[in-house]
């Protein structure tokens, strides 16, 4: 264990090597190229310590759809993903956001180079790992955080080491 971040990649960055490498050295990027069937059995042991996912070109050659069955298996930690293109084509967004889990695209950034689209999801990508929110999410930050803030308050009170103590006091805000 590194200590450092891990976002799992779906797909492959073509142009902006450079800046994906540079971000290699403060994140631990883990490429999944299997198929679905196999993400889904491994996605809570192989992948428990994922924060972000990054679907890159080729992600929908890999992965089909992120729809509730995937978003399902991913782990907890999971809090936001990205993808070159529309996110709607990979990623069921309503899903997402029953599931706490942010998404961002570049579909709005169609006059810009091949390179410049990968450039600005991997400076989409070192913000949400920095903030914990993309920018410009597709989904409704409100949703997102309301449902994350749920999805806690369920793991801490099926933890049951943490059974006895007493979190009804503390609120989060959004």
């Amino acid at each position: 264990m590194t200590g450092k971040q891990e976002v799992l990649v779906f797909g492959e960055i073509r142009h902006a090597k450079r800046s994906f490498e540079e971000l290699k050295e403060r994140y631990e990027f883990k490429e999944f190229n299997s198929t679905k069937n196999d993400f889904l059995l491994e996605a809570t042991t192989k992948y428990e310590n994922v924060v972000a996912i990054l679907l890159a070109h080729g992600a929908d050659q890999i992965i089909d759809k992120f729809d509730t069955e995937t978003l399902d298996a991913l782990s907890p930690a999971v809090n936001v993903i990205l993808v070159i293109g529309n996110a709607s084509e990979l990623v069921d967004v309503k899903a997402a956001t029953e599931n706490g889990v942010f998404v961002a695209d570049t579909s709005t950034n169609s006059q810009l180079t091949e390179e410049e689209i990968e450039q600005t999801i991997l400076e989409n990508l070192d913000f949400a790992l920095i903030t914990g929110v993309p920018k410009n999410p597709v989904n409704e930050i409100e949703k997102v955080s309301e449902a994350a803030a749920n999805k806690t308050t369920d793991i801490v009170a099926s933890t049951s080491e943490l059974n006895e103590l007493d979190y009804s006091d503390i609120q989060i805000t959004i």
